[in-house]
């Protein structure tokens, strides 16, 4: 049976053998215990994120989209595909029919994405990847947008 080694003195010891030499059972075993407190701090960290990000409000991309060339706004639907899909976003309205009232926004296209939070939301819109996308956007139509924090009850 392989003792446990213990600290004693300010140094390991595992009884039955020279306290002066290097010992690598002890050195394994401070290492796995050491790799599994490891483990356990990053356990908890993802649970910390989890519960920030549910805690967070949902964050909102509102737009009031003016097509001005068909083909070309084709391009940014296949381009701001990946950023969408990379930050979680969930199209909730995609030009469905819809009673617009006031002049403002007749004949656009309405659309409203979904992200786990606000902060999310910005991120994707500043990122590199929906600013590429966003380039194409501006070729092929107009538009007001808002991003806006969700309402939590």
């Amino acid at each position: 049976m392989t003792s446990l080694p213990s600290w004693k003195g300010g140094s390991w010891n595992t009884w039955g053998h020279d306290q002066h030499k290097f010992d690598f059972r002890v050195a394994a075993f401070v290492k796995q215990r050491l790799e599994g407190a490891g483990q356990v701090v990053r356990f908890v960290n993802r649970l910390l994120a989890q519960e920030e990000c549910e805690m967070a409000k949902k964050g909102y991309w509102v737009g009031h989209v003016n097509v001005t060339n068909p083909e070309r706004y084709k391009d940014y639907i296949a381009a701001n595909a990946a950023p969408l899909k990379k930050y979680g976003a969930r199209f909730i309205v995609r030009n469905g029919a819809c009673e617009v009232h006031g002049e403002a926004l007749q004949g656009r296209r309405h659309v409203i994405i979904e992200f786990e939070s606000y902060v999310i939301a910005k991120a994707c819109y500043d990122s590199p990847e929906y600013q590429a996308a966003a380039k194409i956007r501006d070729e092929a139509s107009t538009s007001d947008f808002v991003m806006i924090e969700g309402h939590e009850d």
